[in-house]
Formats: structure tokens, C-alpha cells, sequence
């Protein structure tokens, strides 16, 4: 039940942080000078794009694992989290 718990508040970080990175990598190849300016010696979007592939590999092995434990309820409802909280991450953070 903790553990359960547990990845249901890492989904939503999850989803937040996806939407930073969605669009930091928008941002960074089409304008906005305000975020293009990083901080780093390395292009922005690129990071941001090779984070956003190890999260979608992370989600992959974490689906691959629920299903074998036979807990999708939990997979459909972290996978649902993380959607709402990436629509809504702007709202949420103001």
C-alpha cells in the first residue's frame, strides 16, 4: 500500500517534470529567448530531449513490470496521474 502510494506522488512529479522538459525543448528550438539561454555548455534541448527519452524508457520498464505483476489498476491509474498533472502542472504551479 506505501509503495503504491509512493509511485502514485513520483507519477505526478513525473508529469510536472515532463512538461518542464516538453517545453524546454519547444522553447529552445523555436525561440523564447528567455529559456534558450542556459546555463550549461551543452545545447538545452538536447538534454532536455535525452531526459525525456530515459523518462519514456523508465515508463516503458515500469509498465513492463505491472503488467507481469498483474497490477494494471495501478499502471492505468499512475499513467493517468501523470497525464492530469502534465496538463495541469501550469495551474499548479502558477
Amino acid at each position: 500500500m506505501l509503495i503504491s502510494i509512493i509511485l502514485l506522488i513520483a507519477s505526478a512529479a513525473l508529469g510536472i517534470w515532463i512538461r518542464h522538459l516538453v517545453v524546454g525543448v519547444v522553447l529552445s528550438l523555436f525561440g523564447g529567448g528567455w529559456f534558450s539561454e542556459a546555463h550549461y555548455d551543452y545545447d538545452i534541448a538536447v538534454f532536455n530531449a535525452v531526459i525525456l527519452l530515459f523518462i519514456a524508457l523508465f515508463y516503458f520498464l515500469f509498465a513492463k513490470h505491472l503488467i507481469e505483476e498483474k497490477k494494471e489498476p495501478l499502471l492505468t491509474l499512475c499513467f493517468s496521474i501523470s497525464v492530469i498533472f502534465f496538463f495541469t502542472a501550469h495551474w499548479l504551479l502558477g
